[in-house]
């Protein structure tokens, strides 16, 4: 008589263990996986009097099946993580392959003014974006590294005129190659940072 007793409360305490698990756990496959363990547990406790009979460990099924069911658990994250690994991997990749793309098509579209018109050639263009994603809708800015180009046959003029001038020329020279390559790429001129080659160093 006790051992029925007995066998009746662990059925109850399983199933109220086994709502609140169910309400725990979110929805998905993972509560799919849980649902299974949770009968097939439920399964061995109602068979409990049977193997009591044939002297079989129930405990020891219990955390067989516990162990399977982790493991399959631990192979379904690492394989998500697998799948999101490499996702994101090959969207880098294409990332970078249509940002390399982007700069050879700019270059090729602003070359031959700015070399016609402001005497300088684009040494390289880089991209800031505001978040990790590199698409034009998240594009901060336009940094375009600018060089002069070097004019052999050209005779240098004689420039009687105050040091800022220079400064001011220079300053409204870049303001209109940013201007220029607002208009032509389709960009906000404060999108564009115009910068000179070896003005850093």
């Amino acid at each position: 008589m006790a051992f029925i007793i007995q066998w009746v409360t662990e059925i109850v305490i399983f199933l109220l263990l086994a709502m609140v698990i169910d309400f725990l756990l979110p929805s998905g496959k993972m509560q799919k996986y849980a649902r299974l363990a949770i009968s097939l547990i439920l399964v061995l406790i109602f068979l409990n009097p049977l193997f009591r009979l044939f002297n079989t460990d129930i405990n020891q099924l219990i955390q067989t099946q516990a162990q399977i069911f982790a493991n399959q658990t631990m192979e379904e994250e690492t394989l998500k993580k697998s799948v999101e690994s490499k996702k994101n991997e090959i969207q880098a990749s294409q990332d970078a392959y249509i940002l390399e793309q982007m700069v050879v098509q700019m270059k090729s579209q602003a070359e031959e003014t700015l070399a016609q018109d402001y005497e300088v050639e684009i040494q390289d263009i880089n991209f800031l974006f505001t978040q990790e994603q590199k698409d034009i809708e998240h594009l901060e800015s336009v940094v375009v590294t600018l060089a002069k180009e070097e004019v052999i046959d050209s005779i240098d003029q004689v420039e009687i005129d105050l040091e800022a001038s220079e400064e001011k020329r220079d300053k409204q020279m870049d303001e209109a190659i940013t201007s220029y390559l607002a208009q032509l790429w389709q960009l906000k001129q404060n999108q564009i940072t115009i910068q000179w080659e070896g003005a850093n160093e």
